[in-house]
């Protein structure tokens, strides 16, 4: 009984400063089939203040490959992002993956809801292909349940290729969620 009361009074006070959400590769979260992640972050930080600060996060903290912002107002913000995941094939062997996706983030009050979806998948090399080329190419795009949830997509001479990419991808998002939690806290 003592033990059970000690291990209260230590781990009580963690629960304030509990981490958000986070997710994990044998249970991707999906809504009418699609890969969607949602977290909501709370803080003590009023609505337009929750704004400004994400919009900083996301101008100087993020670090994307690229981004553009599709709509920008207190109540709601929406952009949409390319990461680049560089994903462990081995002992000394690496492959690369560039994941799009749509980042919206809805405040209200203390709270800020934030949503990833609409995320797809293109190799590195087809990806850097298309953006020398001065036209479209018909390069090959994977779905987030393509390769999370049906895990069919493969690459020669590398292993589990559909496993690594969803652990690399959960991995971003969850460090997305961490780093905003962490920042509406400063």
């Amino acid at each position: 009984m003592k033990w059970v009361v000690l291990c209260f009074i230590v781990m009580f006070p963690l629960l304030g400063v509990a981490q958000p959400v986070i997710f994990h590769q044998d249970s991707v979260p999906t809504v009418d089939g699609k890969v969607i992640f949602t977290v909501d972050l709370r803080s003590e930080l009023k609505q337009n203040d929750l704004y400004e600060k994400t919009l900083f996060y996301l101008n100087e903290e993020l670090n994307p490959y690229s981004g553009t912002f599709l709509i920008s107002n207190e109540d709601y913000l929406a952009s949409r992002i390319t990461d680049y995941l560089e994903i462990e094939a081995g002992v000394f062997q690496e492959f690369g993956m560039y994941m799009t996706y749509t980042l919206e983030l809805r405040f209200k009050d203390e709270t800020c809801h934030l949503v990833i979806r609409d995320i797809s998948f293109m190799e590195s090399t087809y990806f850097e292909a298309q953006e020398k080329s001065d036209r479209k190419l018909n390069m090959p795009i994977h779905t987030a349940e393509d390769i999370m949830l049906e895990r069919n997509f493969s690459l020669m001479f590398i292993k589990d290729v559909s496993e690594r990419t969803t652990k690399a991808s959960i991995g971003r998002v969850n460090e997305i969620a961490r780093q905003m939690s962490e920042f509406f806290s400063k």
